[in-house]
């Protein structure tokens, strides 16, 4: 039986941790340990977390942000696999069981899974089980299909260590950077059963879409400035698909001024999608006025 080490980061996180604790502790295949990276918090988060020990490790460090939470589970982990889980999130019980059979029938070692969009109260939203799978850089630069998040990923530490952990100078995009980059050392695995529960509230970093523009835009950076021949044949394409996308969230916001300056990006980068770009812009428009 493989180990795993599931890491959950915390920041006042006393509402929800309780559940993602005990979402992992009941799993069908019980993980070796569970850490709580406490990153800084002001309320119950490391009390709620200490009253699960001796069966959950709590460790404290000042607030340097999620990846650094991350990255520093990672590196007092003990077990051959990781696995992450974000303290607002949990699992089903079978989560790391379909995980792990799935890498040891592949032979992969990198995988992430469906999942279900819930809001603060839980209550459900919708489903995404279109992930990707295999060599995943066309799909993540042209954004077709989900990514392995931080609350669906389970990477070997090997794979992990080589792509030097999760990048702390970036927030909203360190997903999708990391899974990219993860991405170019190992094929992604994917379990589309809905195994994990994706809380959305006001509080996530993708209800800002300011920080996503700066944070995007650096990733596709690092995507590009050493990329193979590969990725750089999909140049045109990605820029065009990452403007498209960073449109519409401005244009769901409500911001036209910046839905339409990436709208024309978009543009510059592959003329093409100006036939389906502006009537987009124009029903979301029509949407928030009425």
């Amino acid at each position: 039986m493989l180990n795993v080490s599931v890491i959950i980061p915390a920041f006042n996180a006393g509402r929800y941790v309780r559940e993602s604790i005990e979402s992992v502790l009941n799993q069908t295949y019980p993980p070796r340990e569970l850490i709580v990276v406490d990153d800084g918090s002001t309320d119950q988060t490391s009390a709620v977390a200490n009253c699960f020990e001796p069966r959950v490790r709590v460790v404290r460090q000042k607030n340097q942000g999620v990846s650094a939470a991350r990255n520093h589970g990672a590196r007092v982990a003990v077990s051959e696999w990781l696995a992450f889980l974000d303290a607002d999130d949990w699992w089903r019980p079978e989560k790391l069981e379909a995980q792990m059979h799935l890498v040891s029938k592949e032979g992969t070692r990198f995988a992430h899974c469906g999942s279900e969009r819930v809001d603060q109260d839980g209550r459900f939203l919708t489903h995404q089980v279109d992930g990707l799978s295999g060599n995943i850089a066309e799909g993540m630069l042209l954004f077709k299909g989900n990514h392995a998040n931080g609350s669906t990923t389970l990477v070997h530490r090997g794979v992990f260590e080589a792509a030097n952990g999760y990048d702390t100078n970036l927030s909203t995009s360190a997903d999708w950077d990391m899974c990219f980059r993860l991405g170019r050392l190992a094929s992604l695995s994917f379990a589309p059963q809905p195994l994990a529960f994706y809380r959305q509230h006001g509080t996530n970093m993708h209800a800002n879409p300011a920080l996503m523009e700066r944070d995007m835009l650096r990733a596709f950076q690092k995507a590009f400035s050493s990329a193979d021949h590969e990725v750089m044949g999909l140049q045109s394409q990605a820029h065009a698909a990452l403007h498209l996308m960073l449109s519409g969230s401005f244009a769901s916001c409500g911001d036209t001024r910046r839905a339409i300056y990436h709208g024309l990006r978009a543009m510059l980068w592959r003329p093409s999608v100006a036939g389906s770009l502006f009537p987009g812009l124009l029903r979301t428009a029509k949407r928030r006025a009425s």
